[in-house]
């Protein structure tokens, strides 16, 4: 079990404590999500929904898992080091809700109710698909651009992550996986970014080709939301 009176032990399972918070609330958030929030009827809900939550419940404290961030706080008051990994039974949940929300709704709730997926990150699946058409309607500009801040992105973030954890124990391998996780993990979350900027730099990229003859000046070349919006409505 986690013993916030062990701070050492405590501190060499961190990557087991933290992974247990996250399943454990996953699970919990899932039974939620599933069984109240979008429960298909209200008598479900009603008489379902709690029935469900309990065992959830009861399931997360057989795995001895806390899934409440208050209680271990309360806990950690009154136990000399409890403080020292607070942060794990904070994070744990949070990311573990978070997850199970996104992965509820986008590969259970609406296929299920045949509609597309809502919220903030089908926006950003959206936003992402919208600036890479509008990329590759620009032509080789657009490909250069994005391919440069690619190569710009992933050897800074590389070196950077890789600096971090150099220091640390372990094998190449496993810490050549973990950088490159961690990496490619934020090249997901800034991809919208990279997206908008390139877009940003196609006017630059293209006088640049223009300037070593590489393209002409003639060249049509889409460089606007107003050009790109035509081209959608006579596809």
């Amino acid at each position: 079990g986690i013993s916030l009176s062990k701070p050492g032990l405590l501190a060499e399972s961190i990557g087991r404590t933290m992974s247990l918070e996250t399943v454990a609330s996953a699970l919990l958030m899932s039974v939620i999500y599933n069984t109240v929030a979008r429960a298909s009827s209200p008598t479900t809900a009603a008489i379902g929904g709690p029935v469900a939550v309990t065992l959830a419940v009861f399931t997360v404290a057989t795995l001895n898992a806390c899934c409440n961030p208050a209680l271990a706080f309360g806990k950690a008051l009154g136990v000399a080091h409890g403080m020292t990994a607070q942060w794990i039974f904070w994070l744990g949940p949070i990311v573990g809700c978070v997850v199970a929300a996104l992965a509820c709704e986008h590969v259970i709730a609406a296929p299920r109710d045949a509609r597309a997926p809502v919220g903030w990150l089908a926006e950003w699946v959206n936003e992402c698909r919208r600036n890479g058409m509008s990329l590759q309607r620009m032509g080789v500009a657009g490909l250069i651009a994005y391919g440069v801040l690619n190569t710009l992105y992933y050897s800074i973030a590389f070196t950077a992550i890789w600096l971090r954890f150099s220091s640390r124990g372990g094998q190449l391998l496993e810490k050549i996986g973990k950088v490159w996780a961690v990496t490619w993990a934020g090249s997901q979350i800034t991809k919208p970014i990279r997206l908008g900027i390139s877009i940003a730099l196609v006017p630059l990229v293209n006088r640049i080709l223009v300037k070593f003859g590489r393209r002409s000046e003639n060249d049509e070349v889409i460089e606007d939301d107003q050009n790109i919006a035509e081209l959608d409505e006579n596809a």
